[in-house]
């Protein structure tokens, strides 16, 4: 009967894997919108997370084995989900309080990165405390069922299994079909059925609740397993084993986006592949005992060689996943491709991190299991390990996302990493030959630990670091074979832990484009767009005090913002290395702006996050391109952001947004523009000629272009240049590109019968964010809104004379060919 009864806790512990990972998902998306997407936003969220694992396995360690374990157990995963229930409740307090908060430290990036952390410990350490008190819980629920290195190895593995399922679960069906508020709901259900289930099962064992969790009669003692390692030891071996695993998976992170793509389904499926690893490496450890009778520190000492050996192995399959797409061209722009290309990407991940998560599984649970000798409960014991390699976890995560990513380059952390696995792993063979903690350690294994060992120190020797060009080519967006894509020599570099790898290629006719992971963000071509965004916008101006533009780009959006009126312009870019290149390879444009400190605060932050903290109001808001399948990118397409920057402008203030709108579904492009609608009563929308962009203009005035103000830009010699370069002979002629122009034009486009229903994007429903990944892999109809568009022109005031206006009338119907009946 105990059988049974231990293989239905495993499941509930299984499901309960699976919530808390999704709830890590869902806390570290809510709180990105109150700090920003930023790597430091981002491991603070994380080492407070791993806070509250720490501080719960250890607290409930020491008092599991006290309590009735599994009413303890099952009190712990109903209070987590009633967390869950609350969380969307509260998190509207926590947000306006965060924000408040935070403005008044916004000045001192120190203190503001103290207070991130304090309030993101108050959300997070709640729920995970409790979380982190369920595994010693059952520890002691199954102390008699088996050895601890079998009941500890299961529990452990089937919680991480369900972790990594929870991570599919939530990315690819619960988030975009239910939302962050739903997702949590579903959660708070299933932790609450769990919790009543493990309370059913307890009160139905009754008396027989220790018998039920009791080996048979004739079951045969556990052999000894020799010396066993003080608790004290363990737990700092344990230390610097979670300190070099959170390391290496911090930089795995980071790299994924110039790898395999930047797409939150990419970020899960890494993910996905980590915990898959690490449950199937703890599924092994009894195996292999039983396979090698090796003791389990013995276990331990061979996962820490295998884990370095793994890593030093993959720093030469990191650059090599364009390979892999020219040899599945079947896979570029066809129906059910997506998820044909998210297989092969999950399949590069395990080929990556397979060996050394299988060892990471293996490693924890057999260090826990070899402390043995000690008048303290196991599950204490287990949860002093546990709490000391999360506590590893933390310094690993802040150490690495703080100082290292950025600093030095990824390939030199995971070499650095190799090695330093190594190191732990000859200590511990050393520790463990003087304890005589190595039984079943053979001179056979002993001769492949020393191979294994002369093999990592040669490859990270030998290893020549990335190859930039290749790492970066970008064809996993689209799914390009090599021969179709841009093959000019990189000429400029940086990697920052925000972004990735930021490149600068120069072809032969000389021209440099900038790329951040292969994804295109400008050249210096004559002629590009970026060049007149800002003037687009500029048109419903009427007054030049205060500007913001989010994304700087190679500054050509910059020049021309800053050649227009303002006495104060906010540039706030995300990437530290995008701005730095912008500076040294783009200097014709950053030049003027970067180097007029007086005028131009070029800031390094989160847009969004940016303007919440920002003190005063600004005439003029522009959000330049953004990749729209990019991980964050639904942070600046949300409800909640235009309301964000609707109290940031002045009562005549402009807002403009760069939306994409090549390989996106039409109607989350439809879906944006009436999500702006609800929040600005004012809107309208340009397209540039070839269809790929949209320029979403927002007021909450009416949009109207006063003639004398516009027409004093022209005035300017940089913007009459760039004019020219354009083919304009004036600032008017930019509405041949407008499309929807009036109310009526919008309100007939959004609620055209003919087309499906517009969603309404919130922080809480960022669908934008998981549809547009699908654009990449389906090939979506030509965009067909400029045939629901209006022939007109925007409002003029005072009106136009009628020779311009027939002469702009001209332009838009010479430039804009495809409409539909004349009204």
């Amino acid at each position: 009967m105990h059988w049974p009864a231990k293989s239905l806790f495993e499941l509930l512990f299984f499901l309960s894997g699976a919530t808390a990972l999704a709830c890590e998902v869902v806390l570290s998306k809510l709180l990105s919108y109150v700090f920003g997407s930023s790597h430091l936003a981002t491991s603070t969220v994380l080492a407070a997370y791993m806070a509250g694992l720490s501080a719960g396995a250890w607290f409930f360690g020491r008092i599991a084995g006290r309590a009735r374990p599994i009413v303890l157990y099952a009190g712990l995963e109903l209070a987590i989900g009633l967390f869950y229930l609350l969380l969307p409740e509260v998190y509207g307090v926590f947000q306006k309080l965060a924000v408040t908060v935070g403005a008044s430290f916004a000045a001192d990036a120190s203190a503001l990165a103290g207070v991130r952390f304090a309030l993101s410990f108050a959300l997070v350490f709640t729920p995970t405390f409790m979380m982190g008190g369920t595994l010693p819980a059952l520890i002691a629920a199954f102390r008699d069922v088996a050895p601890l290195d079998r009941s500890l190895s299961r529990l452990y593995a089937v919680n991480t299994l369900g972790a990594a399922a929870g991570a599919l679960v939530a990315s690819y069906l619960a988030i975009p079909w239910l939302g962050l508020d739903g997702t949590m709901w579903a959660c708070a259900l299933v932790n609450a059925a769990v919790g009543v289930r493990a309370i059913v099962e307890h009160r139905r064992l009754g008396v027989r609740a220790v018998a039920a969790f009791s080996p048979p009669s004739d079951t045969p003692a556990e052999a000894s397993d020799g010396p066993s390692l003080s608790t004290r030891l363990a737990a700092v071996i344990a230390l610097g084993q979670g300190a070099i695993s959170f390391s290496l998976q911090v930089v795995w992170f980071h790299l994924i986006g110039s790898v395999i793509g930047v797409t939150v389904y990419a970020f899960s499926l890494m993910l996905f592949a980590i915990l898959l690893g690490i449950g199937v490496g703890s599924l092994l450890v009894p195996w292999l005992r039983k396979r090698t009778g090796a003791s389990t520190y013995a276990l331990f000492t061979a996962a820490l060689f295998t884990m370095a050996l793994g890593v030093a192995g993959s720093l030469f399959l990191w650059d090599r996943f364009i390979h892999i797409i020219d040899m599945l061209p079947r896979l570029r722009g066809s129906y059910g491709a997506f998820f044909a290309r998210e297989l092969v990407r999950l399949g590069y991940c395990l080929l990556l991190l397979g060996p050394t998560t299988l060892a990471m599984g293996v490693s924890l649970p057999a260090l826990a299991a070899s402390v043995r000798a000690s008048d303290e409960p196991e599950a204490s014991r287990v949860g002093r390990v546990f709490a000391a390699n999360t506590l590893g976890t933390i310094a690993g995560s802040i150490g690495t996302g703080f100082f290292l990513v950025g600093r030095f380059p990824s390939d030199t952390i995971l070499r650095c990493a190799a090695m330093l696995l190594l190191g732990l792993g000859v200590a511990a063979l050393w520790f463990g030959r003087r304890r005589g903690d190595l039984q079943g350690l053979h001179d056979a294994t002993r001769t492949w630990l020393y191979a294994v060992a002369a093999t990592v120190v040669l490859l990270a020797t030998l290893f020549p670091g990335f190859d930039i060009g290749r790492l970066t080519r970008g064809n996993h967006y689209y799914w390009w074979p090599s021969a179709l894509l841009d093959r000019s020599p990189v000429v400029g570099v940086r990697e920052d832990a925000q972004s990735g790898y930021v490149t600068v290629t120069r072809g032969d006719d000389g021209i440099r484009t900038l790329r951040t992971n292969g994804k295109y963000e400008g050249t210096d071509k004559q002629g590009e767009f970026q060049d007149l965004f800002a003037l687009i916008g500029g048109l419903y101006l009427k007054k030049y005090d205060r500007a913001a533009l989010v994304g700087v780009g190679p500054a050509r959006t910059l020049r021309t913002l800053y050649e227009m009126p303002f006495k104060h312009i906010d540039a706030v870019e995300y990437s530290p290395g995008i701005v730095e290149l912008a500076r040294t390879e783009f200097a014709e444009f950053s030049g003027r702006p970067f180097a007029d400190t007086q005028r131009v605060n070029v800031v390094v932050d989160d847009g969004r996050n940016f303007l919440q903290l920002s003190s005063g109001r600004y005439d003029y808001v522009a959000v330049a391109i953004s990749g729209a399948a990019f991980a964050g990118a639904g942070n600046i397409y949300s409800r909640d952001f235009f309301r964000a920057v609707r109290d940031k402008l002045t009562a005549d203030g402009v807002f403009l947004l760069w939306v994409q709108i090549h390989d996106v579904d039409p109607n989350d492009v439809r879906s944006v523009l009436f999500t702006v609608k609800t929040v600005f009563p004012h809107v309208e929308l340009y397209m540039e000629r070839s269809n790929q962009q949209g320029f979403i203009v927002a007021s909450g005035r009416e949009l109207v272009i006063d003639q004398a103000v516009v027409g004093r830009l022209e005035q300017n010699r940089t913007i009459r240049a760039v004019m020219d370069e354009h083919g304009l002979d004036s600032v008017f002629e930019l509405t041949r590109d407008s499309v929807l122009v009036s109310p009526e034009d919008v309100s007939r486009y959004l609620g055209d019968p003919g087309l499906r229903e517009p969603e309404l994007f919130t922080d809480m429903r960022p669908s934008f964010e998981y549809s547009t990944p699908y654009g990449l892999a389906v090939p979506f109809r030509p965009f067909d809104i400029r045939a629901r568009g209006h022939r007109g022109l925007p409002r003029f005031d005072p009106p136009l004379d009628e020779e311009m206006e027939a002469y702009l009338l001209w332009m838009k119907d010479l430039y804009q060919p495809v409409y539909g009946p004349k009204k």
